[in-house]
């Protein structure tokens, strides 16, 4: 028995096909060498957008915190100077003009408040001034440098020709009575208290009789 074999061929495109179909052929091929490419650059581009996606959702944080970090440092300094400072004016009649060093006094002021030394003075030596010494206000700033132990005298210079005052001095320390000036040509002088109940060492005086009348007689 012959076995008969059946081969199939494709017979090989004519070489001499018209320059249309070989175009056609030629334009297929292009496309089909070129498809790898453009693939290639699809996925990369798909890429790249992915990591600029990616970037910028990460970096989203940090530009919203910004300018919470810039509001915070704009407030700092605001809460550091919440309380103003004060004028000078009001800052140079609160200077230490007046103190102690030991059992003695040491005053040094330049351009000073007349009434702020006054009163810094009397507070450093226990004197208690009776009366306003607001009428100081208007008088001329002061320059003193002075060391001593006794500053009565130094006060009196301080108050003369700017206000009426009388001073009594004892063992407990002092009192100074001050009245403003009621007219420029004629100055009262405030009265102190009867001198026998604030000098010092006065020895009492001898008993007064009582008044009559003041006992029922037996």
């Amino acid at each position: 028995m012959e076995t008969t074999y059946v081969l199939a061929h494709q017979a090989a495109p004519a070489t001499d096909a018209p320059p249309g179909v070989r175009r056609a052929w030629m334009t297929r091929a292009q496309l089909i060498l070129a498809l790898p490419v453009v693939l290639a650059l699809l996925l990369a581009a798909s890429g790249v957008q992915a990591l600029v996606q990616t970037g910028s959702t990460a970096a989203s944080p940090a530009a919203h915190d910004a300018p919470v970090a810039s509001v915070v440092q704009a407030t700092r300094p605001t809460t550091k100077r919440g309380t103003p400072a004060p004028p000078p004016a009001e800052a140079a009649s609160q200077a230490p003009w007046v103190q102690r060093v030991g059992d003695a006094l040491h005053v040094d002021a330049q351009g000073a408040s007349r009434r702020a030394l006054v009163e810094q003075l009397a507070a450093a030596t226990g004197t208690q001034l009776i009366g306003s010494t607001s009428v100081l206000d208007d008088a001329p700033m002061v320059s003193r440098h002075w060391r001593g132990r006794d500053a009565m005298p130094l006060l009196a210079q301080l108050l003369d020709g700017h206000i009426d005052f009388a001073a009594l001095c004892n063992a407990q320390g002092c009192k100074v009575w001050l009245q403003a000036s009621s007219s420029p040509d004629k100055q009262a002088t405030p009265t102190p208290p009867p001198a026998n109940q604030y000098s010092q060492g006065s020895p009492p005086g001898p008993p007064q009789a009582d008044p009559p009348g003041l006992f029922p007689s037996e």
